[in-house]
């Protein structure tokens, strides 16, 4: 079984601020959920949209895909919200793909 998950998102345009500056155009949003950390959003370049950018989702705490009555994949999160490690890698639905390693992205 591979380590790749699918991350949802859409192409829209980003914040001006972002939580955390991984490099390389990638950059962290974080999600909260009932007041406590449940994933977040990964955000960044792309040439395959036209505004730019592009992003996608995860979550490091199943407690939404619970009260939504639904499942989904989770990840695992080491290294706290500053300097993030992400495990599994990332795979975005434009086909970026990479990993959160000690608070910078890794190309895969």
């Amino acid at each position: 079984m591979s380590d790749d998950h699918p991350m949802s998102g859409t192409n829209m345009p980003p914040r001006t601020t972002h939580d955390v500056d991984l490099g390389d155009g990638h950059f962290i949003d974080w999600l909260y959920y009932e007041g406590s950390l449940c994933g977040g959003v990964i955000v960044h370049t792309t040439t395959k949209f036209e505004s730019g950018w592009c992003s996608g989702a995860f979550l490091t705490d199943d407690r939404y895909y619970k009260a939504c009555g639904r499942t989904g994949p989770v990840w695992s999160l080491v290294g706290g919200q500053q300097q993030p490690t992400l495990s599994p890698s990332l795979l975005c639905h434009c086909g970026d793909h990479g990993w959160v390693r000690d608070g910078k992205w890794v190309r895969a």
